[in-house]
């Protein structure tokens, strides 16, 4: 048939593309929902994100391979506490979500707060935190305008339901076509709030461990850094929970 009518069908795909490149909008592909990073943060890998985007290795320092929440000897980092131990992962535009998001992480917390992902290493871009030793904390910073308004705080969340000495599952997200932001401790939402349609501060690198000029630093170990374009769902969280274990055989 196609042989015979090669021409006819040839003036129908024509104009059929010609009417959809008319009235139907173009999506862009930032708009998809997708994994934007994965940092198993493991000897191994190193700083390296193993997904197949176009993302920097992160740049370790003071940090030092150690046992990781599988049970793997070399499968998580271990920051000291002190001054200059720190991951910082470049952004040059990459992991710059702007409307949604969500941050998945293992913290092995041992009594001293600091950052997990707060972007803008000298500022307060959104910043996800153990505020204090049993307390985590995330705050989505409202997106500046250049040469005008400054970045704008929310409302933080909170919870302290931390646990010291023991491996927990951690994530914040924020779903801007809701304005809903929640804070997660073991694939449970712990903290929930409203905080209306936002563009996200997250156009400057993040830093891990230490904020430079603030004396808080994290004490503990850290394994596994995810983020998405997108507020994942709590069945979501729980499948990303294993996503850089080692596969035993």
């Amino acid at each position: 048939m196609c042989a015979f009518h090669g021409q006819s069908i040839n003036l129908i795909v024509h104009f059929t593309i010609r009417f959809f490149m008319l009235v139907v909008p173009v999506v862009s592909s930032t708009a998809c929902n997708k994994v934007v990073a994965v940092y198993p943060l493991n000897a191994r890998d190193g700083g390296r994100d193993i997904t197949q985007n176009a993302n920097r290795p992160a740049r370790l320092r003071g940090v030092y391979p150690a046992p990781g929440p599988d049970g793997e000897p070399r499968a998580a980092y271990r920051f000291t506490g002190k001054r200059n131990s720190f991951i910082e992962f470049p952004n040059r535009g990459p992991l710059d979500t702007k409307y949604s998001i969500t941050l998945l992480a293992w913290i092995f917390p041992q009594g001293k707060p600091g950052p997990i992902a707060n972007y803008h290493p000298n500022g307060w871009g959104v910043h996800f935190w153990l505020e204090t030793p049993k307390t985590l904390m995330v705050r989505f910073t409202r997106r500046g305008k250049r040469g005008g308004r400054r970045r704008r705080y929310t409302v933080a969340l909170r919870s302290e339901r931390i646990r010291l000495n023991r491996w927990q599952f951690v994530g914040c997200s924020y779903d801007r076509k809701t304005g809903m932001a929640r804070l997660w401790i073991n694939n449970y939402q712990v903290a929930q709030k409203n905080i209306g349609r936002i563009r996200l501060a997250t156009n400057y690198p993040i830093r891990m461990g230490e904020k430079i000029g603030d004396r808080r630093r994290y004490y503990g170990r850290i394994s596994c850094f995810q983020m998405f374009n997108y507020a994942l769902t709590r069945r979501e969280i729980q499948g990303r929970q294993r996503t850089c274990f080692k596969q035993r055989k």
